[in-house]
């Protein structure tokens, strides 16, 4: 609901406020037990408001990214082309590779709005992985073989296998690596994703596995980013931000801790 429409966006922001009803979205965002908007809330009720934020948003993206461009030189040596890396992470699941795109509008406008940003979707501007228009799913749907499904698949993926092997040894013979990061800039008002070269030692790169990274920068921090690092939205992430969230409705609703008295 507050990745939607603004103007349902704000209604519901309406009828939150003029409503006691408890309303709490840790899940929204899909960055398993990170923090991220209640870090986003403190700061603001602090007076540091966030002017920027960047991220891996997506654990599976993220290790797509990992796996085709790591930042160890032993792991280089084995290089994986990115439709090797598609069809490892995203078995047949196409649709949620295809999805990424619309997944990740949805936590940016998100964000934005926390950060008291009008945007929409529809402003987002997302750098397409692929150099090719994502097919419809019932080429690859459910009645074709699985065998048939991935040879397709790897087919349309190893199109951009150059094009990305190219862009990773640019980027390493500079001591880079590649990784997809989401931005958000409150002064500019622009809202992105894209491919970007970024150090070796830096948060984005060292990502292991599936990790979501989120950097935050405040007014009083401008040079110095708050970072939270930890594993996707799993079962299990996911089932304790839930739970998290049924313990604050519980609190405003009079319940107390066990070592409150």
């Amino acid at each position: 609901a507050n990745g939607s429409d603004e103007t349902e966006y704000i209604q519901l922001l309406t009828e939150r406020n003029e409503s006691t009803a408890s309303y709490h979205y840790s899940t929204a965002l899909g960055t398993g037990l990170l923090p991220v908007l209640d870090t986003l809330k403190n700061l603001q009720s602090s007076g540091n408001c966030p002017i920027k934020i960047e991220g891996v948003f997506d654990g599976l993206i993220g290790r797509i990214f990992n796996t085709i461009s790591p930042p160890n030189e032993k792991l280089r040596s084995n290089e994986v082309s990115l439709s090797q890396a598609c069809i490892e992470v995203f078995k047949d699941d196409y649709h949620s590779l295809f999805a990424y795109a619309d997944e990740l509008k949805r936590k940016l406008v998100i964000l934005g709005r926390e950060m008291g940003m009008e945007i929409e979707a529809s402003s987002v501007e997302i750098e397409s992985l692929f150099s090719f228009d994502c097919p419809p799913m019932k080429e690859c749907g459910s009645s074709m073989e699985e065998s048939s499904k991935e040879a397709t698949m790897a087919e349309l993926l190893a199109n951009d296998d150059e094009r990305f092997k190219q862009m990773n040894k640019e980027a390493w013979d500079s001591g880079l690596v590649l990784r997809y990061i989401g931005k958000i800039d409150a002064a500019t008002g622009k809202v992105s994703a894209g491919i970007e070269r970024v150090p070796l030692n830096d948060s984005f790169a060292i990502l292991d596995g599936e990790a979501v990274c989120v950097k935050l920068i405040t007014m009083l921090s401008e040079n110095s980013a708050i970072i939270m690092t930890g594993p996707a939205g799993n079962s299990n992430s996911v089932a304790s931000a839930v739970f998290s969230d049924v313990v604050r409705v519980a609190r405003d609703l009079g319940a107390k801790d066990k070592s409150q008295k």
